[in-house]
Protein backbone atom coordinates (compact mmCIF):
# COMPACT_ATOMS: atom_id res chain seq x y z
CA UNK A 1 0.00 0.00 0.00
CA UNK A 2 1.72 3.39 -1.35
CA UNK A 3 0.59 6.58 0.69
CA UNK A 4 0.59 9.63 -1.48
CA UNK A 5 3.63 11.68 -0.07
CA UNK A 6 1.31 14.99 -0.53
CA UNK A 7 -1.12 13.78 1.76
CA UNK A 8 1.48 12.91 4.11
CA UNK A 9 3.19 16.34 3.92
CA UNK A 10 -0.22 17.95 4.68
CA UNK A 11 -1.37 15.83 7.45
CA UNK A 12 2.13 16.02 9.09
CA UNK A 13 1.40 20.42 8.63
CA UNK A 14 -2.15 19.75 9.66
CA UNK A 15 -2.23 17.55 12.85
CA UNK A 16 0.47 20.03 15.00
CA UNK A 17 -1.66 22.88 13.62
CA UNK A 18 -4.94 21.44 14.51
CA UNK A 19 -3.33 20.43 17.87
CA UNK A 20 -1.89 24.02 18.47
CA UNK A 21 -4.71 25.77 17.20
CA UNK A 22 -7.13 23.66 19.52
CA UNK A 23 -5.03 24.07 22.80
CA UNK A 24 -5.14 27.76 21.77
CA UNK A 25 -8.75 27.97 21.66
CA UNK A 26 -8.91 25.79 24.58
CA UNK A 27 -6.40 27.70 27.20
CA UNK A 28 -8.16 31.26 26.06
CA UNK A 29 -11.32 29.57 27.00
CA UNK A 30 -10.06 28.85 30.49
CA UNK A 31 -8.73 32.41 31.13
CA UNK A 32 -11.79 33.55 30.29
CA UNK A 33 -13.84 31.64 32.95
CA UNK A 34 -11.95 32.97 35.07
CA UNK A 35 -11.95 36.70 34.37
CA UNK A 36 -8.63 37.13 33.37
CA UNK A 37 -7.57 40.60 32.13
CA UNK A 38 -7.71 40.34 27.94
CA UNK A 39 -3.95 40.87 28.07
CA UNK A 40 -3.18 38.97 30.88
CA UNK A 41 -5.24 36.35 28.31
CA UNK A 42 -3.44 37.54 25.39
CA UNK A 43 0.24 36.79 26.68
CA UNK A 44 -0.72 33.73 28.60
CA UNK A 45 -2.18 32.45 24.94
CA UNK A 46 0.54 33.35 22.82
CA UNK A 47 3.26 31.98 25.52
CA UNK A 48 1.09 28.41 25.28
CA UNK A 49 1.12 28.71 21.84
CA UNK A 50 4.39 28.97 21.62
CA UNK A 51 5.62 26.56 24.23
CA UNK A 52 3.11 23.77 22.22
CA UNK A 53 4.96 24.79 19.18
CA UNK A 54 8.41 24.98 20.84
CA UNK A 55 7.86 21.05 21.95
CA UNK A 56 6.15 19.89 18.25
CA UNK A 57 9.47 21.64 17.12
CA UNK A 58 11.55 19.93 18.74
CA UNK A 59 10.10 16.36 19.15
CA UNK A 60 10.37 16.35 14.93
CA UNK A 61 14.50 17.56 15.43
CA UNK A 62 14.52 14.91 17.44
CA UNK A 63 13.60 12.30 15.64
CA UNK A 64 15.15 13.43 12.60
CA UNK A 65 18.46 13.12 14.15
CA UNK A 66 17.61 9.76 15.69
CA UNK A 67 16.61 8.35 11.79
CA UNK A 68 19.58 10.69 10.63
CA UNK A 69 21.50 8.18 13.37
CA UNK A 70 20.20 4.70 12.21
CA UNK A 71 20.62 5.72 8.34
CA UNK A 72 24.78 6.60 9.07
CA UNK A 73 24.81 3.07 11.58
CA UNK A 74 23.01 1.22 8.22
CA UNK A 75 25.66 2.55 6.05
CA UNK A 76 28.22 2.08 8.23
CA UNK A 77 26.71 -1.78 8.33
CA UNK A 78 27.19 -2.14 4.39
CA UNK A 79 30.53 -0.86 4.41
CA UNK A 80 31.42 -3.31 6.83
CA UNK A 81 29.50 -5.90 4.97
CA UNK A 82 31.00 -5.08 1.96
CA UNK A 83 34.70 -5.06 3.00
CA UNK A 84 34.13 -8.39 4.55
CA UNK A 85 32.19 -10.44 1.44
CA UNK A 86 35.38 -9.03 -0.83
CA UNK A 87 37.93 -10.83 1.63
CA UNK A 88 36.00 -13.69 1.40
CA UNK A 89 35.63 -13.49 -2.53
CA UNK A 90 39.62 -13.15 -2.52
CA UNK A 91 39.70 -16.63 -0.88
CA UNK A 92 37.35 -18.19 -3.06
CA UNK A 93 39.01 -17.27 -5.92
CA UNK A 94 42.26 -18.12 -5.22
CA UNK A 95 41.36 -22.05 -3.93
CA UNK A 96 38.79 -21.73 -6.99
CA UNK A 97 41.84 -21.39 -9.38
CA UNK A 98 44.43 -23.94 -6.99
CA UNK A 99 42.15 -26.92 -8.01
CA UNK A 100 42.84 -26.98 -11.67
CA UNK A 101 39.51 -28.08 -13.30
CA UNK A 102 38.84 -25.38 -15.82
CA UNK A 103 35.19 -25.37 -15.47
CA UNK A 104 35.33 -25.08 -11.76
CA UNK A 105 37.85 -22.17 -12.09
CA UNK A 106 35.84 -20.71 -14.53
CA UNK A 107 32.23 -20.81 -12.52
CA UNK A 108 33.96 -19.36 -9.48
CA UNK A 109 35.49 -16.52 -11.47
CA UNK A 110 32.05 -15.84 -13.25
CA UNK A 111 30.17 -16.12 -9.30
CA UNK A 112 32.88 -13.52 -8.24
CA UNK A 113 32.68 -10.90 -10.78
CA UNK A 114 28.77 -10.68 -10.52
CA UNK A 115 29.29 -10.34 -6.88
CA UNK A 116 32.13 -7.84 -7.35
CA UNK A 117 29.93 -6.44 -9.72
CA UNK A 118 26.22 -6.14 -7.08
CA UNK A 119 28.90 -4.53 -4.74
CA UNK A 120 30.41 -2.05 -7.22
CA UNK A 121 26.93 -1.08 -8.85
CA UNK A 122 24.11 -2.08 -6.42
CA UNK A 123 25.39 -1.39 -3.27
CA UNK A 124 26.75 2.36 -3.70
CA UNK A 125 23.20 3.05 -4.79
CA UNK A 126 22.05 2.80 -0.92
CA UNK A 127 24.42 5.25 -0.46
CA UNK A 128 22.22 8.41 -2.54
CA UNK A 129 20.04 9.68 0.31
CA UNK A 130 17.59 11.95 -1.31
CA UNK A 131 16.02 9.17 -3.46
CA UNK A 132 14.50 6.04 -2.59
CA UNK A 133 16.52 2.87 -4.19
CA UNK A 134 14.42 -0.19 -3.83
CA UNK A 135 11.70 0.25 -6.28
CA UNK A 136 14.53 1.03 -9.20
CA UNK A 137 16.92 -2.14 -7.55
CA UNK A 138 14.83 -4.55 -8.72
CA UNK A 139 14.54 -3.46 -12.07
CA UNK A 140 18.40 -2.95 -12.54
CA UNK A 141 18.98 -6.48 -10.83
CA UNK A 142 16.68 -8.09 -13.33
CA UNK A 143 18.50 -6.43 -16.29
CA UNK A 144 22.31 -6.93 -14.73
CA UNK A 145 20.87 -10.60 -14.25
CA UNK A 146 19.60 -10.89 -18.02
CA UNK A 147 22.82 -9.09 -19.39
CA UNK A 148 25.52 -11.05 -17.18
CA UNK A 149 23.68 -14.10 -18.33
CA UNK A 150 24.30 -13.40 -22.09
Amino acid sequence: MHVNTNFKRWLAFLVPAGLVTILGLAFESLLFAHRIPRLMILAGSNAATGAVCGILYLCSRLRAAQQQQELEERLRKIADMNHHVRNALAVVQFYGAQRGDLYATEAVSQAVKRIEWTLREILPRGWVLEKPVVPNMNKSSKAASASQAN
